[in-house]
Formats: structure tokens, C-alpha cells, sequence
């Protein structure tokens, strides 16, 4: 129903889609062909829920004689309450649950117990009920550990959002214009920032599995949008897994968030990265390559803040002298030519990133990769980054196998000094980097090529 016209159809709520196909139309005969949007559309199912679709627009319509119409909306959100009361009530709180971290939170919190045939596991838990309290600007949020056994036998983890935001709905009823506006101002970009933390910590997409709308006693309804509806399986790899410990996961959790509008542009592009290669869309070509290099660049001069190395001092005593040979107006010309060309270099940046990397991992770098080797990696490297953009000198640069090692090795890397720079626990991270042989697996297949 859309402006007091009721039209009779189907919501479909799948995987990566929400569709409503309607035996009729909203719109008239004479806007056929064109594509409309609606900012709220509401309805009642058979069972009695009360639908409230937000932001939905035309996907495919068709007209037959005589008068005949359908009509399909694709949508964004689906809020679905148990029925028209609860759409009417107070809203005290949101809860959403993310895939995979069930299988995360096990080192002094659960015991891993293997099945006979190694392919199932059952976790027990230790500590019900263990809080992770954290903040997003003005947006108070608690993280809480909830245990009960489904029929895979796993445990559950709820964020419940409690915010000021959400503090000052509870006095007015859910069908304010507010609930849309804090569903997707404060909720949504909330949730992407707590997926984009674990998406580091577990090296694998997560999404949300589900969100919830509660009264002050019980559960009203519950929310599908079509962003956060991914067909990904619960599974973690303990491929380069970390595993803290609630209270490391806290503090990194905080250190993380304070940072997370610093750090945006990385982490959203390590979260890309991350979802195309489990979905193996990837393609480890040449705009993954300037992806990452662009990346290390960004790093290093913008959140870093590296502005001289030797090269820059180099550069300085040689302009200097140049200059001295020069009157006042070429000076000024030449001052002007090179305004931009005394900024550290992609090559320093590599420099750098290897030896933090090899600070990082207690020297496990520079055991596996002398210095000689690594010199000859980082010239690869930076001359196969200028051959993309300027295509200039083709020599002595990374063959095509070789690129797509490189390219996964770097962003191991990096997601080692994120980490690192989100004050995850040291030891942990050090210990992590030493028995990952992904590293090691990479780095001798890159020098053999």
C-alpha cells in the first residue's frame, strides 16, 4: 500500500535480493516504461506482520489487455513486525549478528572439541554472558558474549546496539520518520565499521545474518536489507586467524574505532579485497597490483606522515648546489618545477614497509629473505609499479606469476601493520606472523620465479 492504494502481491526475501511482485501497479498506465521510486511502502502478510519496505524502485513491469498489469519492486529494506501494534510500539533496542565470529571467540572463552571424522566441532563455553563495550562517536554499543546450542550445536554473538540516539526513540512510536533516519545514519554505518574490524582480525567477509527489534520485554520484528545479505558459509579459516581474548579484543576493538575515520579509505579497500577473493572475483592483474601499491603510498605519507628519508636529504644537497650556479628568477623556476618531486619515494615507501614488517615479525622476514633478495624484490617491485603507470623501461620487472604472489603477499602485510597500529596484542601478533607459512610459502615461490 502506497498512498492509500492497495495492490495485492508477493515479497520474495532471498540471499542477496528483496522483491515485491504485485498482481497490479502503483503506477498508471502512462508512467509504464519508466522507472519510479518509492520511499515507503506498507502491507500485511497472510500470518498478520506488518511490512514496511523503505527506498524501493521499479525493476520490471508489463501491461496485457485488457487492463492487466504487473509490476516488480526491487527493495532495499524489509522492516517485518510480528503485527500492526508492535509497529506501534516504543523501539529499546537493535541487535544484529555477524557471521563466522561463532567460531572465533574460542581461546580462554570456549573448548574445541573435533568430531571422530575431524569435519564438524563443538564448542563449549567457559564464560556466558562476557561484554565487549565500545562507542561510535555519540553511540553507545555492547557487545555480548550469548551461548545457547542450535541444531549445528554452535553458540551465537549479538551486538545490541544502546545508543543516545536510540535512548531518545524509546519515549515516541517505531512509525516516526526517526527510525529510518537512525537505521541508516547511525545503524548501518555503525555495523560497517564493527564488520570491517573483524573482516582484519579473521582475514575472511563477514556479514549480518540478521537484525532485530525489541520492545522493553521481547522481540517486535526484525529487519532484511539486501547490503548486508551475503550466501557466505560460517566457517573461519585458521589461515592467518588471530584469536584474542575478549579483553584484547576490547581494547583493540577501542583503539580501532578512535582511529577508524583516519584509517577509512585502507580498511575499506582491504575489506574489497577481502570479499572479492572469497567470492574469487579477484582478478590479480595489473589494477590489483596499482591497487596496493597505491595503498602503501597512502599509508605512508598520508597516515604515517613520512616526509624525508636519505633519498630527500640527497635530493636537497643537490638542488642546493644546482642553485647555487643560478640566478634569482631560475631558481624561482626551478623551485617551482620540482615542487612535488622531493616527496618520499615509492621506493623508500617499499624500504620502510619491509623493515616494519621485519620489526613486526621479530626478524622472521630477513631470515627467510636475506638483503640482498629483498633489494632485489623492492627494485621489482617499484620498477613493475612505474611500467603500469608510465610505461617506460620494461626491464628487470615481476613476471606474471610472480605478481600475483606479490600482490597477496603485500596485503598480508598490511593487514599485519593495521593490526599492529589497532594496538592488537604484540606477542600475539609477532607469535601469529612466526608460524604463518603462507609468508614463507609466498616469499620462496616469489624468489624462484
Amino acid at each position: 500500500m502506497i498512498d492509500d492504494k492497495s495492490v495485492p502481491g508477493t515479497l520474495i526475501i532471498e540471499n542477496k535480493s528483496i522483491n515485491l511482485v504485485l498482481n497490479g501497479s502503483f503506477e498508471d498506465l502512462t508512467d509504464y516504461g519508466t522507472i519510479k521510486e518509492y520511499q515507503q511502502i506498507y502491507g500485511f502478510t497472510k500470518n498478520g506482520h506488518f511490512i514496511v519496505l523503505y527506498r524501493s524502485h521499479t525493476k520490471n513491469s508489463s501491461f496485457s489487455a485488457p487492463g492487466y498489469s504487473t509490476q516488480i519492486l526491487a527493495c532495499e529494506t524489509c522492516f517485518d513486525f510480528n503485527n500492526l501494534e508492535c509497529y506501534k510500539q516504543h523501539l529499546k533496542k537493535l541487535s544484529f549478528e555477524i557471521n563466522a565470529l561463532n567460531n572465533y571467540f574460542y581461546n580462554d572463552t570456549f573448548q574445541l572439541t573435533p568430531s571422530d571424522d575431524c569435519k564438524n566441532f563443538t564448542f563449549s563455553c567457559y564464560d556466558n554472558n562476557k561484554h565487549i563495550n565500545f562507542k561510535i562517536d555519540e553511540n553507545n554499543f555492547d557487545f555480548t558474549r550469548i551461548w545457547f546450542t542450535n541444531e549445528k550445536n554452535k553458540d551465537t554473538n549479538l551486538f545490541t546496539c544502546k545508543s543516545k540516539l536510540l535512548a531518545s526513540l524509546r519515549g515516541i512510536d517505531i512509525s516516526n520518520s526517526n527510525l529510518e533516519e537512525f537505521y541508516y545514519n547511525t545503524y548501518l554505518i555503525s555495523i560497517n565499521a564493527i564488520c570491517k574490524y573483524f573482516i582484519l582480525l579473521t582475514n575472511r567477509y563477514l556479514a549480518i545474518k540478521q537484525t532485530c527489534i525489541y520492545n522493553e520485554t521481547q522481540k517486535i520484528g526484525q529487519i532484511y536489507d539486501i547490503r548486508y545479505r551475503y550466501d557466505l558459509d560460517d566457517e573461519i579459516s585458521p589461515y592467518q586467524n588471530l584469536c584474542l581474548s575478549f579483553e584484547d579484543t576490547e581494547k583493540s576493538l577501542n583503539s580501532y574505532l578512535k582511529k577508524y575515520n583516519k584509517y577509512r579509505n585502507i580498511v575499506n579497500m582491504f575489506s574489497e579485497h577481502t570479499y572479492e577473493f572469497k567470492q574469487e572475483k579477484i582478478l590479480k592483474t595489473k589494477s590489483s597490483f596499482i591497487n596496493i601499491c597505491g595503498i602503501l603510498e597512502d599509508y605512508y605519507r598520508n597516515i604515517k606522515k613520512i616526509e624525508r628519508t636519505e633519498e630527500n636529504d640527497i635530493f636537497d644537497e643537490k638542488l642546493i648546489s644546482i642553485k647555487s650556479k643560478l640566478d634569482n628568477e631560475d631558481c624561482l623556476w626551478l623551485d617551482n618545477a620540482l615542487r612535488y618531486n622531493n616527496q618520499v619515494s615509492f621506493r623508500s615507501i617499499l624500504n620502510l614497509f619491509f623493515q616494519d614488517i621485519d620489526i613486526l615479525s621479530n626478524n622472521k622476514i630477513s631470515e627467510i629473505l636475506s638483503k640482498r633478495k629483498q633489494k632485489s624484490l623492492i627494485t621489482k617491485i617499484y620498477n613493475t609499479r612505474n611500467w603500469f603507470t608510465h610505461y617506460g623501461n620494461k626491464s628487470n620487472i615481476l613476471n606474471d606469476n610472480a605478481l600475483i604472489l606479490v600482490i597477496e603477499l603485500l596485503w598480508i602485510f598490511l593487514r599485519y601493520l593495521l593490526l599492529n597500529d589497532f594496538n592488537v596484542d604484540t606477542k600475539c601478533l609477532s607469535d601469529t606472523f612466526k608460524h604463518d607459512s603462507e609468508i614463507t610459502y609466498l616469499i620462496n615461490k616469489i624468489i624462484n620465479q
